[in-house]
């Protein structure tokens, strides 16, 4: 089982233990209100980093997801969560409850892998 928090409901960190404890696999940190806000404008790098953090340090999954565009790819990559979670980027004008574009997910797996220096990475809905 993985966690969803809420970025913009400013979840406490307390919890990652808690769900650690009651047998979560992973936790994400995506955002409640599809306003078309990205997650950076709900938590800056170093509060992302932090999560981040607390969630390997008791060895879980951790992801990233809230309207993620494709130019914040190499900037969330670079703090090592295990998944990038994407909707509007895949979506024709960002548009998250227009049907995926195949080309749109193609290219943010591009960017991912270029960013990674060819390494594998994951692409997730």
């Amino acid at each position: 089982m993985i966690a969803v928090l809420f970025a913009d409901k400013m979840p406490s960190q307390k919890v990652i233990y808690q769900l650690k404890v009651n047998g979560f696999k992973g936790v994400m940190i995506d955002t409640a209100i599809k306003d078309g806000r990205h997650l950076l404008e709900h938590w800056g790098l170093l509060q992302l980093n932090s999560f981040i953090e607390e969630v390997t340090r008791y060895d879980m999954l951790c992801g990233l997801a809230g309207a993620l565009r494709y130019e914040d790819i190499g900037e969330l990559q670079s703090l090592g969560a295990d998944y990038l979670g994407f909707r509007s980027a895949l979506c024709k004008n960002q548009e998250r409850t227009t049907i995926l574009q195949v080309e749109l997910a193609e290219q943010i797996q591009r960017a991912m892998l270029s960013s990674e220096g060819g390494k594998s990475c994951q692409l997730h809905e």
